[in-house]
């Protein structure tokens, strides 16, 4: 609960539901560099509940 204290909204999603996001954005290089764009579009265009 520290990032809820924190002020920051979390959400836990399904790896797979990103992973087919990625590959609708055609991503397919893996580096946490790549992970965390196609983290935050996911997050910023389906606004998954926190």
């Amino acid at each position: 609960m520290a990032l809820a204290d924190a002020g920051v909204m979390a959400s836990i999603i399904n790896p797979a539901q990103v992973k087919d996001f990625g590959r609708g954005l055609a991503v397919r290089i893996k580096t946490d560099g790549v992970d965390s764009v196609v983290l935050a579009r996911y997050g910023a265009l389906l606004k998954p509940k926190a």
